[in-house]
């Protein structure tokens, strides 16, 4: 009980947990083997690991884990946004040299979602799709789909446009070059 200005008890009002997308994988465990994997559990798609309210990649100890029947499968976030078409980032890559260097953009562009994805498994290219002089991407999430267009045009200058329409998280990027 708590009291108010005047002294007078009061009820607290009883407040919910919330219980966030992310990590409401982690609320389930097994009981068998609980002191060494209390509260893992990794993501059969994407070979990331969660523990302690945190996705991670190592691929050494996702093998280990995969090889424990005590371990619960689930869907990562990423995993799951991309099942759901759910997008925060689109890039627009348009410039007569990507048919000429076609390997090495797309080289870049991996690179950069696989540097991204170490800090940050839930970041990843979900489409791409290559048309003639135009590269279309879609991500997870905004900052990879911001570092994409900053690696080109740093990379091959041209001109690079962000546009995040207000108050949303969504990231619209596109970088053209002219020859």
């Amino acid at each position: 009980m708590a009291r108010d200005n005047l002294g007078a008890k009061r009820e607290q009002p009883k407040i919910e947990p919330r219980v966030e997308p992310y990590t409401a994988h982690f609320g389930r465990q097994s009981t068998h083997n609980e002191h060494t994997h209390k509260g893992v559990v990794y993501c059969a798609g994407c070979h990331a690991i969660g523990e302690h309210k945190r996705w991670a990649l190592d691929e050494n100890r996702y093998k280990a884990l995969a090889m424990d029947p005590a371990i619960q499968t689930v869907q990562c976030p990423g995993c799951e946004r991309a099942a759901r078409q759910e997008y925060d980032g689109e890039v627009t890559l348009t410039s007569p040299l990507i048919p000429r260097n076609e390997e090495a953009v797309l080289g870049l562009i991996y690179n950069t979602e696989r540097h991204i994805r170490e800090n940050n498994p839930i970041a990843r290219i979900a489409s791409l799709t290559l048309e003639g002089d135009t590269i279309r991407i879609l991500t997870i999430t905004p900052f990879l789909a911001e570092r994409i267009g900053k690696e080109l045009h740093k990379a091959y200058d041209g001109t690079l446009k962000l546009s995040h329409p207000e108050r949303e998280e969504f990231v619209r990027v596109t970088w053209i070059r002219e020859e």
